[in-house]
């Protein structure tokens, strides 16, 4: 009776675990932002609605963009360079690219980034689509751009 209860004890999570390795799927994603395009048109604004949106090719080469699989736009550094740090320690050099965009003024912020008033950091896939808002002030958000960072280098 003891080798039965051992062997169930032992023997179905260890059945569990094949399974899943070998059927289970174990996968995260990130939103594409703005995937069906905007939808409507953003007061003040004179920006094209393309579908899925995505950022304009001169805006991207005017800040260096070199087509990194994930790139943060960096739109407001202040108080949140040691976090940003803490995120670069995370990965390899050339893992992914940092562009700062800092005083961009409104037309850039909220009609090409489409960001809102808090939000201080924009990352953006090889594709040129929008693919996370992040305001890295807590160790919570910081840990989520870490993340998704990690989660969009392995997407591709």
């Amino acid at each position: 009776m003891k080798k039965i209860i051992l062997f169930v004890a032992l023997g179905v999570p260890i059945l569990v675990f094949i399974f899943l390795k070998f059927f289970g799927k174990n996968e995260f994603d990130i939103p594409v932002y703005y995937a069906e395009g905007i939808g409507r048109q953003l007061p003040g604004c004179n920006s094209s609605n393309t579908v899925p949106y995505l950022l304009p090719d001169s805006a991207l080469n005017a800040w260096g963009w070199k087509g990194a699989k994930a790139t943060l736009l960096v739109l407001n550094e202040k108080g949140i360079e040691r976090n940003l740090a803490r995120v670069a320690e995370l990965f390899e050099a050339g893992d992914y690219a940092t562009l700062k965009v800092e005083n961009a003024p409104y037309e850039v912020k909220t009609c090409m980034l489409l960001a809102g008033d808090s939000s201080r950091v924009v990352m953006i896939d090889d594709q040129k689509r929008i693919r996370g808002y992040y305001t890295p002030t807590t160790e919570k958000e910081t840990d989520r751009l870490g993340v998704e960072i990690r989660i969009l280098l392995k997407q591709y």
